[in-house]
């Protein structure tokens, strides 16, 4: 193939049907709760070796990054993760029922709801995104500022 092979295909997947599961298992609350604290909890670690070892952080993101470049940002895949998860949570609490389809039903308007409901779903992801992305933004500037690098 010329993007890529059937590998890589089967690969994303199998990513793309672990998130829709653990997006549908966020709408069951006592599974929702757990996942929100530990990836704050997990965030706070993050945030605190940045600020109580900057220097550490930064050398071994340094050596990470010289080896390779995949591996450095994997890692930075967990904070991203981190920021994007929360964000989906809080929105999870505010609009529980938002990746349910289940329930379509059969009237003339069902299209119309699905569609506005599919659009707050588009716009709650997109956000949620743009969250762990702002986190790893944010956590990278702080270890630069931290390390008198910028």
């Amino acid at each position: 193939m010329f993007w890529g092979s059937e590998k890589r295909e089967r690969e994303n997947e199998k990513i793309a049907a672990s998130y829709s599961q653990i997006a549908e298992n966020l709408g069951d609350k006592s599974f929702l709760f757990p996942f929100l604290w530990i990836c704050i909890i997990s965030n706070v670690f993050v945030w605190l070796s940045i600020f109580l070892m900057p220097k550490l952080v930064y050398e071994s993101f340094s050596l990470i990054f010289g080896l390779s470049d995949k591996l450095g940002i994997s890692l930075l895949g967990f904070p991203f993760g981190f920021g994007l998860f929360i964000a989906y949570c809080l929105a999870r609490l505010k609009f529980p029922d938002i990746e349910d389809n289940k329930n379509l039903e059969s009237d003339m308007m069902a299209s119309f709801s699905y569609q506005a409901n599919s659009t707050k779903r588009w716009f709650i992801w997109l956000f949620s995104i743009l969250a762990g992305v702002i986190n790893v933004i944010l956590l990278v500037l702080v270890t630069l500022l931290l390390n008198n690098q910028i």
